[in-house]
């Protein structure tokens, strides 16, 4: 596997480095964070650059990339400390709308890479603890159309969108059709309630409760999968896509770091002067690279439709990158002192992003739980048969 960024990887890591340099300074998403909002200017920059076309595919207008692709753009996200809701409307929701079979569906793909138009997946519900397949939103059909009933929480990005992508369970299903589908779902439709939350890193999440919310028979998805299927492994792409942001933010701490400890003097002397602090950054660099190789082994096999073996790639580097962000979190804070706490530095608030990445889409310990999991399950299927 090639880990150099290729000419159109190392052009879009540039451009969302020289955006993030001019325009999106910490003072800004400070201000972005307290309306509780994201940036237009920044999502429009997104849509020109193609950027939110990225993960797309060709056939939908998209540059059809790979989670490597989206790699490159959520390490810098996480660099900047950026709030737009790229993870939810784009990775998730975005890459689950372009396997529909469905035109109709299309042209929503189309508003979305333009930045007229943003989506999320409404799947996790308060009971599922992480597990994909755990959800009780009910699907009823009624000559006439669909009606929805349950409960959606920590959409991602959800406070934000335009439409919902819905997981529910069909009470009675047809012959041929599977009794798990998605609905798409406009956010403001009769029948749906809405709650936009903030997490403390700043980010949007939301929960939504459906009330018999109608929708007509060609807001059913016709993907080209199975729908849990679909939904797993773009919950996959998605936890790939947060390790990369986790890279961002862990080279931004590291990064300011070094450089506090190069400036700072105490008692006559650099910070840097110190063996037992430069001791730290060199664990903290450890960390960091360790955390690295594992995201991109987790881009590496996110696109695989080996559910075995994209489990154990991407939640063995969500567990590994939950630790690791960890470490290099509370290392920063306690090497900037008490300023590592305040609300002026971003320090504090690069390591609340961390907390918030490690519990999204699963934490550490649920993803551990996984790979034990698959790997039970390997070693029985490779067992011989009892005598």
């Amino acid at each position: 596997m090639d880990f150099n960024l290729t000419q159109e990887q190392e052009g879009v890591r540039e451009a969302l480095v020289r955006y993030v340099r001019r325009h999106y300074g910490f003072e800004h998403r400070r201000a972005l964070e307290r309306e509780r909002a994201y940036c237009p200017e920044a999502w429009r920059f997104l849509a020109e650059m193609g950027i939110l076309g990225v993960a797309l595919p060709e056939e939908a207008g998209g540059l059809g990339g790979s989670s490597r692709d989206v790699m490159v753009v959520m390490e810098e996200i996480g660099d900047g400390l950026m709030l737009e809701p790229y993870l939810g409307a784009v990775v998730l929701a975005g890459n689950l709308l372009a396997c529909s079979d469905s035109g109709s569906h299309r042209h929503l793909l189309g508003e979305l890479m333009s930045g007229g138009a943003t989506m999320a997946l409404a799947h996790f519900e308060p009971d599922s603890r992480y597990d994909a397949e755990r959800f009780a939103t009910r699907a009823t059909h009624t000559g006439k159309g669909w009606t929805l009933t349950g409960d959606k929480s920590f959409i991602v990005g959800g406070g934000y969108a335009d439409w919902l992508l819905v997981s529910a369970r069909i009470e009675e299903p047809a012959a041929g059709l599977d009794r798990e589908q998605l609905f798409l779902v406009a956010s403001g439709a009769p029948g749906v309630t809405r709650y936009s939350r903030q997490a403390h890193d700043g980010t949007n999440f939301a929960e939504v409760r459906l009330d018999r919310a109608m929708v007509p028979d060609e807001a059913r998805l016709r993907l080209k999968a199975p729908a849990l299927a679909a939904i797993h492994k773009v919950l996959d792409q998605g936890t790939a896509a947060l390790c990369g942001e986790a890279i961002g933010c862990m080279r931004a701490l590291l990064r300011q770091t070094m450089e506090h400890l190069r400036t700072r003097h105490q008692f006559g002397a650099r910070l840097g002067a110190q063996q037992a602090l430069r001791h730290r950054v060199a664990e903290m660099a450890i960390e960091l690279e360790k955390a690295r190789s594992m995201a991109l082994l987790a881009a590496r096999y996110a696109d695989s439709d080996h559910a075995c073996v994209r489990i154990r790639a991407v939640s063995g580097a969500k567990a590994v990158i939950g630790e690791a962000a960890r470490f290099v979190g509370q290392q920063a804070v306690q090497l900037h002192g008490g300023m590592g706490l305040t609300e002026e530095l971003n320090i504090g608030h690069y390591f609340k992003r961390l907390t918030v990445i490690e519990a999204t889409l699963g934490d550490t310990d649920y993803h551990l739980s996984r790979v034990a999991a698959g790997l039970r399950d390997e070693i029985k299927a490779a067992s011989p048969p009892p005598p």
